[in-house]
Parts: C-alpha cells; sequence; structure tokens
C-alpha cells in the first residue's frame, strides 16, 4: 500500500519544517567537522561563505526552473541533491573538498528554499488561506528539532558522517512525502520575462531590508552582548534562544492576526516593533529589558519575509518574482549584516546595530508596497 498522500497545506509545512532540520543539523556539527580536518578559523570561514554563494546561487535559477517543471519536482530533485551533498560534505577528506561540497550544498538547500516559497505562495493562494507566516513557522521549528538532533548525536559521540547519513535518509523520504500534493504544476501562461514595476522594485527593497535586520540578530546579537555589555557566553546565547523563539512564536502568530490586520499594517508594525526591540537590546541597562528587547525584535520583524513573498505571489509570473524575492531576502541575511563589521571597528558593534532601527523606519514607511491590488486578493 502506497504511503498517504498529505494535504497540500500539510505537506507543504512538512517540507518547510525538513528543511529547517536539515541546515541545523548540519550547522549545529559544524564544531566537530573543524576539529576532524583541523580546520582553523579561516578555513571553515572559507567554507561557510562557499555554502552562503552556492546557497543565492541556487535560489537565483528557482524561479526559472519552477515555472518549466513546477515547484513540486524542483524541491523534490533539490532535496535529493541536498541529501547527496550533505553527506559528501560530511565524510569530506580535506578542506578543499570540504568547500566544494560546501557551495554544491547550498546551491540545493537554496533551489530547496527558493522552490517551498514559491510552493507555498501557490498553496495559500489555492486554499484562500494567509500561510505563508505559519509555514516559516514550522521551518523555525525544524531547525529547533534538527539542532537538538545534532546536540544529542555530538553528546553521544555519534559521527558526523553516521548522523548524516541518516538525516539525508530520513529527510528524502519526508520531502517526497510533503511533495505529493496536488498544487504547483507548471502555469500554463506565464513565461514571459518579469516586468519591473514600482510595486515590485518597492517589494524588493522591503525584503532587502528585512534580511538585513533579521541577520543582524542571528550574526552579531550574541557577540555584542558578550563583548561590549558584559554578558557571559551562555547569557548571550538565552539571549539570541529568546529572538529565535520570538521569531517562531510570532510567525504563528501572525496567521492569526492576518485575519484581522491588514498586510500593510502588519509589516508597518513589525518594523516599528523590531526597531524598538534592537534599542532595548542595546540600550537597556537592565538583563531584563535585553532579553524583553531581543524578544520583541524577533516578534516584530518576523512578519515581513512571509508578507512580502506572499505580495510578491500576486504579481505576474509569480514564480519568477517569488524566486527573486527569496534570493534577495535570503541574501541579505547572509551578507548585509557583514557591512556592519567595518563600521563597528571605528564605532563598535552596539553603536553599529543602532543603523538598524533607522532600516526599520525605512520597512514601515514603504509597507504600503504589500497591500493586495484590487483585482488578485491575496
Amino acid at each position: 500500500m502506497g504511503a498517504r498522500m498529505l494535504s497540500p497545506e500539510r505537506g507543504t509545512a512538512l517540507v518547510f519544517a525538513v528543511s529547517g532540520a536539515v541546515q541545523a543539523s548540519w550547522v549545529s556539527r559544524l564544531p566537530a567537522v573543524q576539529e576532524r580536518l583541523r580546520l582553523g578559523v579561516d578555513e571553515l570561514g572559507l567554507a561557510l561563505g562557499a555554502l552562503g554563494m552556492g546557497t543565492i546561487a541556487g535560489m537565483f535559477v528557482t524561479g526559472r526552473l519552477s515555472t518549466r517543471l513546477g515547484s513540486r519536482r524542483v524541491i523534490l530533485a533539490s532535496a535529493l541533491g541536498t541529501a547527496a551533498t550533505l553527506v559528501v560534505a560530511a565524510l569530506a577528506p580535506t578542506a578543499l573538498t570540504l568547500v566544494g561540497a560546501s557551495f554544491t550544498f547550498g546551491m540545493t538547500i537554496g533551489a530547496w528554499d527558493a522552490a517551498m516559497n514559491i510552493q507555498g505562495v501557490a498553496v495559500a493562494q489555492e486554499l484562500g488561506g494567509h500561510l505563508m507566516a505559519r509555514f516559516h513557522g514550522f521551518w523555525s521549528i525544524g531547525t529547533v528539532v534538527g539542532a537538538g538532533t545534532g546536540a544529542i548525536a555530538a553528546r553521544g559521540g555519534v559521527p558526523v558522517g553516521v548522523q548524516c547519513v541518516v538525516v539525508a535518509g530520513a529527510a528524502t523520504y519526508l520531502v517526497w512525502l510533503g511533495s505529493r500534493v496536488p498544487v504547483g504544476d507548471p502555469p500554463a501562461d506565464d513565461r514571459k520575462p518579469v516586468r519591473v514595476t514600482g510595486r515590485l522594485a518597492l517589494l524588493g527593497s522591503l525584503i532587502l531590508a528585512g534580511g538585513f535586520i533579521e541577520g543582524a540578530a542571528n550574526d552579531w546579537l550574541a557577540v555584542m552582548l558578550a563583548d561590549e555589555r558584559g554578558f557571559s557566553h551562555a547569557r548571550a546565547a538565552v539571549a539570541y534562544a529568546v529572538f529565535v523563539a520570538a521569531m517562531t512564536a510570532g510567525r504563528f502568530a501572525a496567521a492569526r492576526l492576518y485575519r484581522r490586520v491588514t498586510p500593510d499594517r502588519l509589516v508597518r508594525a513589525g518594523a516599528l516593533l523590531a526597531g524598538a526591540g534592537v534599542i532595548a537590546t542595546v540600550l537597556a541597562p537592565l538583563d531584563a529589558i535585553v532579553y524583553a528587547g531581543a524578544a520583541v525584535w524577533g516578534l516584530g520583524i518576523c512578519v515581513v519575509f512571509p508578507v512580502v513573498v506572499t505580495a510578491g505571489g500576486t504579481e505576474p509570473g509569480a514564480d519568477q518574482v517569488v524566486g527573486a524575492l527569496t534570493t534577495i531576502g535570503y541574501g541579505a541575511g547572509f551578507v548585509g549584516p557583514l557591512a556592519l563589521g567595518p563600521l563597528a571597528e571605528r564605532t563598535g558593534l552596539g553603536v553599529a546595530l543602532l543603523a538598524v532601527p533607522v532600516l526599520a523606519l525605512g520597512v514601515a514607511g514603504c509597507a504600503s508596497a504589500v497591500r493586495p491590488m484590487r483585482n488578485n486578493p491575496p
């Protein structure tokens, strides 16, 4: 008897969750990879940079592939590629091999992430609901599961290669199960080049800024608290965990808020909250307020990516638009926060992070771009 077909919503949520789990399970074992290959910080940094560049490259081509083949096929193919390259990276015998495998792993996981966002928008439009925030919430849950799996494996002395073989096999089956949904076939009409309109340019700017604001917390929150606020490494890690947990909870809550609040108001309020959270995190005199600031930062910024991607799905050439927006958002999260480094060298990391609320004001000012178009509701 064949496996039971999941509903489009559940299948897509599963694909999002597995993507987050695979990525987090790999990142959680990087210290073991570094130790096995005796890598210096510069060599490990090169591998991580290759992964980021590969991710952006994979996302870049996914919109057109999804238009031609359908997002379901792209998800399954890229997940198979991710499973294979995950094992290769885990068993890499040299630093050079690891860099090459990291780039390829990045390409496949990038294509997977972009295609699942395209799929998510298609499912949301098919079902007539506001599901993208919920799907991204499941991705966040997946990262918690993946990181926990890596931590348990590390504590039990499980070799990285063994863990990655198991993760690759489980991920392949679960993605196959999740991609067997009757939504996401190639569109019959739209293979024309996408025309960049004023609205589309604003959507790109919004997701660029949103990716930067989110990435700034991922890269610098714990470092700033440890280096400049005197937090222990454990307390700084707790603050980052608070940020991530708030992101996850906020995305599930946003799925309900959509019924009562228009998308532009949600993005505007979220951006202002995120800016206030950054200020509290950097300047608050009490630890409790710092943790509250990290939570508000996460609660505010969590809505920008899914809302903007959903708005992009109403544009002509939706697959290509969503693929491009995903590339911009993830690229900003990877590369954008690096720009804070040179500024921090001159002013200190805390002062440099105060540029983030200014960016949040810009997001609030451009939030009208996500309003539903009259002839094409979200």
